[in-house]
């Protein structure tokens, strides 16, 4: 096992780096914070720099690299904001992944060289007010009509679908079926789809990001828009998920090190007692297992994401990746506002924008209570639990 970067995954981390440094200046950043608004322009920077279709097959239109390449980027992008890291993801997780592991060769043709070139922007509507976590009692439904599907539903807590072209959504499109994880179906829908309205929520982080609810009445969707398989798209949706685990622990870990940069430059700088912050024990124990948390995080996730690149079995090393790096996040996070006391509680310093950010993470997109009990079913032999 290997987790040494190549050459060109050392250019590409490097030439993000510098992208970071010239197209995202902190004050923009916490403007659209603050503002609530979508970094659209860092969005098309990105988009001429070709890193939405960094892991689409070069047929398509991308670049045909990995989830290692996928990591870099978001990595980069993430650890200055995590706001860039969610909005890169309306391309490259909701859109490229999902079309690629589920979609008609149609489908990919259609979709993927545009979402290469950034220009459409994809969300994932699964959660609804009755429940996220229990996503089997969902109570999103269609019927087949004059060769259309109509679907009525109600979902929230979705992220981008203010600035969604296109929104996957999971309903149930069988009820005689005798397991829950049966009769479900993915659909592409149009955003802009007559009968669906959009309202968005206002939130604690990630706020440059829009957190919506979203209504769906009679909304007409043709037959070709199924994405996946009919009656089945509970278990094509398994496999996107497995990659939204490797990122969503890659978005944990790389707020995590944006926010311990951050401490540990303030702790050079800030004098207390007539030394330097980090010279006294208590702060330098702070850092150093901070600086272990985010190593051993980072094991976790390179190893996940060299099993996907191997096709090899990850469903429970991408469980506990994602687990242990959400953990990470918040915990830094936390400690890193206590650490820069009234400085961090100042609006004026990006600390309390990565804890902010950081804390939905513990029960987005699933609790690590929930994750504790899949391990404890599937690695250790218990009855379910729930």
């Amino acid at each position: 096992m290997d987790f040494e970067f190549t050459k060109e995954q050392k250019l590409l981390e490097e030439t993000v780096r510098r992208f970071v440094e010239k197209e995202c200046p902190r004050e923009y950043l916490r403007e659209i914070d603050k503002k609530g608004e979508f970094p659209l322009k860092v969005w098309e920077k990105i988009a001429q720099m070709g890193w939405f279709g960094i892991a689409i097959p070069e047929e398509y239109g991308g670049s045909g690299g990995d989830v290692m390449d996928l990591l870099i980027v978001l990595k980069g992008l993430t650890r200055r904001s995590m706001a860039l890291g969610v909005a890169y993801t309306l391309g490259v997780l909701w859109g490229g992944e999902t079309i690629l592991a589920c979609g008609t060769e149609d489908q990919k043709r259609y979709y993927l060289p545009e979402i290469a070139k950034g220009k459409f922007r994809f969300a994932m509507a699964l959660t609804e007010p009755s429940g996220g976590t229990d996503l089997l009692s969902l109570r999103a439904k269609a019927r087949v009509e004059d060769g259309h599907y109509i679907i009525n539903a109600q979902k929230t807590f979705i992220t981008g679908a203010s600035v969604a072209d296109y929104i996957i959504t999971l309903v149930r499109t069988d009820k005689s079926v005798d397991k829950k994880s049966k009769g479900l179906t993915l659909f592409i829908v149009d955003a802009k789809s007559p009968g669906l309205e959009i309202r968005r929520l206002e939130k604690l982080g990630v706020r440059a990001v829009s957190f919506d609810e979203i209504f769906y009445s009679d909304v007409k969707v043709p037959k070709e828009n199924i994405l996946g398989r009919l009656n089945d798209g509970f278990y094509d949706l398994l496999e996107i998920l497995n990659t939204e685990r490797v990122l969503c622990a890659g978005t944990a870990i790389a707020t995590a090190e944006g926010a311990f940069e951050e401490v540990l430059e303030y702790s050079k700088q800030r004098e207390a007692f007539g030394k330097p912050l980090g010279q006294i024990q208590i702060i330098q124990h702070h850092l150093a297992n901070m600086a272990i948390e985010i190593h051993t995080a980072n094991l976790l996730l390179y190893e996940t994401a060299w099993l996907r690149q191997m096709n090899k079995p990850n469903v429970i090393e991408g469980n506990m990746g994602n687990l242990v790096a959400t953990e990470v996040a918040e915990k830094v996070t936390s400690i890193g506002m206590n650490i820069m006391a009234g400085y961090a509680y100042s609006m004026e310093f990006d600390i309390q924008r990565h804890w902010r950010d950081a804390k939905h993470l513990i029960f987005a997109p699933i609790s690590n209570d929930m994750i504790r009990n899949f391990i404890g079913e599937r690695l250790l032999g218990f009855p379910r639990s729930y």
